[in-house]
């Protein structure tokens, strides 16, 4: 969104977003809701990503059409989603509707409305799938099924919400690539998708309905990524588990773990956020560290090598 087509190690501007209330990003756009509650997205368009209703890719923001009043926005890898105020959800971009999932289906270039979602609470994207929390804090997914990640029992792709089979008084969503989980209001996990143990990854049978993860309990905030998932633990600690080839467990090793593993040097924190295989926290003091995956500079701090324990995003002052 600078301007640039150089790849950035450390953190550079948006021009034209002073006042932005959120930011989300795809593989290759990304979106956030400005200071007036509209939507501006920017970077590549191939399938509409960007909203504006062409298919040209966009250095800087471009104005997302027909958006008001927009409080939370979730991106997936070509597509991005919208929730207004008034609990409407509108989708653009394209959409992964095959088994293949290298088979991609264009949605639309401007936002469109998901008829059967009035009312909803929050929305998460992932890699080829989205999820929402509903007016009665159940949960909806629709998007590509291969994995079970749309937690209806099937594996059957669906262009329209479909309910999560025995959800009830959810209070947080997280989509990953290929799974699915939700915070209870018991403040237990649960999961769904190419899951077994507690998150682990497996390519054996799909999850297809919600599964309770053992040994977790006063969890804050769960946060899935491409086959790992995380959580801030009552003691507002981080542990992770699932796949671990990148680092991205944040225990300094590679070893895939089954189990939830502590992640090093972190306390204090109020928030997570993962991408495909790297993970950021922000701490009560709004310093933001992230580990795993740095290939093309994900986490922040001026290098390109992977990093099996948090490091300090370089440059960043956050509000409350």
């Amino acid at each position: 969104g600078s301007g640039s087509t150089v790849n950035a190690f450390l953190p550079v501007t948006v021009p034209g977003l002073q006042g932005a209330k959120q930011v989300s990003t795809g593989v290759y756009h990304s979106c956030a809701i400005t200071a007036q509650d509209t939507v501006v997205c920017w970077g590549g368009n191939p399938y509409g990503e960007l909203g504006n209703g062409t298919t040209t890719n966009s250095l800087t923001p471009v104005a997302v059409s027909g958006l008001q009043n927009v409080k939370k926005l979730a991106s997936s890898y070509y597509h991005t989603c919208a929730l207004t105020n008034q609990g409407a959800v509108y989708c653009w971009g394209g959409n992964f509707v095959s088994t293949d999932v290298g088979q991609i289906r264009v949605l639309s270039s401007t936002p469109v409305l998901m008829a059967n979602l009035q009312g909803a609470k929050s929305i998460e994207g992932g890699y080829v799938h989205f999820c929402a929390i509903t007016a009665q804090d159940t949960v909806a997914c629709w998007g590509n099924n291969v994995t079970g990640q749309l937690g209806n029992g099937t594996v059957v792709n669906s262009d329209t919400a479909v309910a999560v089979s025995g959800l009830q008084a959810i209070k947080q969503i997280t989509v990953g690539s290929i799974h699915t989980c939700a915070l209870t209001a018991q403040n237990t996990a649960v999961c769904w998708g190419a899951v077994v143990g507690q998150f682990q990854f497996t390519a054996g049978p799909p999850v297809t309905t919600p599964m309770a993860i053992a040994g977790l309990t006063g969890l804050k905030q769960i946060e899935a990524g491409e086959r790992h998932t995380c959580a801030i633990t009552a003691q507002d600690t981080v542990v992770c588990s699932g796949a671990n080839g990148f680092m991205q467990l944040g225990n300094n090793s590679t070893a895939s773990s089954s189990v939830p593993v502590a992640v090093i040097g972190l306390a204090g924190v109020k928030r997570l956020e993962s991408g495909a295989f790297h993970t950021c926290a922000v701490s009560t003091q709004n310093a933001v560290n992230c580990w795993g995956y740095n290939i093309s500079g994900q986490l922040g701090n001026g290098a390109a090598v992977n990093s099996g324990t948090p490091v300090a995003v370089t440059g960043l002052s956050l509000k409350n």
